[in-house]
């Protein structure tokens, strides 16, 4: 049996966390650790390696995305969750180095979110050659 995946889902409302806990332990590929605050994922990133991590953009005690920045410094991939969407902070987090950002409007967006941490296993096997006649 190969061995289970790390998630991290940093969001604070605990059906959010529960929800995706459940839909990403279903596929039988991860394991989940949920954090309800910028401080207990800090914790939790000080214990253990994770995969991937899904990423609530506001946190009480994150406001300006400094919980996405901090797990993007450890250089693990991130999915962003958002509530509000709209062309500002689209902006700014298309500025981050991240896999996508989901909108948190609808029970589908979950499936979403799950659907990209499992594309992320099977992309992290691949290899790619680019090849461009430009040198940047």
């Amino acid at each position: 049996m190969p061995k289970l995946k790390k998630i991290l889902v940093i969001d604070d409302s605990k059906p959010v966390l529960e929800l995706l806990k459940r839909k990403l332990e279903a596929t039988g590929r991860f394991v989940c650790y949920g954090a309800g605050s910028f401080s207990e994922a800090k914790s939790l990133l000080e214990q253990e390696i994770f995969f991937a991590a899904i990423v609530d953009l506001e946190l009480p005690d994150s406001k300006n995305a400094e919980a996405l920045d901090f797990v993007i410094s450890k250089n693990i991939p991130c999915i962003v969750l958002t509530g509000t969407l709209n062309n500002q902070i689209r902006e700014q987090i298309s500025k981050k180095w991240i896999m996508d950002y989901i909108q948190k409007d609808s029970i589908e967006s979950f499936d979403d979110a799950v659907a990209l941490v499992s594309k992320l296993v099977y992309f992290k096997a691949q290899k790619a050659l680019v090849v461009d006649d430009s040198p940047l």
